[in-house]
Parts: structure tokens; sequence; C-alpha cells
């Protein structure tokens, strides 16, 4: 079973951190096979695609366009 969480962070690895104890005990103590995946919110991801500089090889292309 995936468990996906859409978490308005900026480093999801910090909720990893919160759920990794039990999530492991659900997976061996009680046979459990649950998976954690910690998700940003897509407009939160499209914010940053946007503001970031890009890499040489697509400014060389053109560009990208990022926008809806």
């Amino acid at each position: 079973m995936y468990l996906d969480a859409t978490v308005d962070v900026v480093d999801t690895d910090e909720v990893m951190d919160v759920v990794v104890d039990r999530l492991l005990a659900m997976q061996v103590e009680e046979g459990l096979p649950v998976y954690v995946i910690a998700l940003r919110p897509v407009a939160r991801v499209l914010e940053a695609m946007r503001s970031a500089k890009l890499p040489r090889r697509y400014r060389a292309l053109g560009g990208v366009s990022l926008q809806p």
C-alpha cells in the first residue's frame, strides 16, 4: 500500500524523518507493506521551477516554457 502525502514544506525529507520509525515498525513488526511518498503541492513545484535558473543546455535550445 502506498500513501501519497502532499505536504507544503520546502524539504520533504523532514516529513520522512517524522514517520520513518513508525513506518519501519509497521513494515517489519506488523508485516504491513506500507510505503509513504511525501510530495510537494504542484503549485509549489511549478513556482520553484519558474524561479530557478535554466541549466545552460536548455538555454542553448531556446529555453523551456513553464507557463500553464
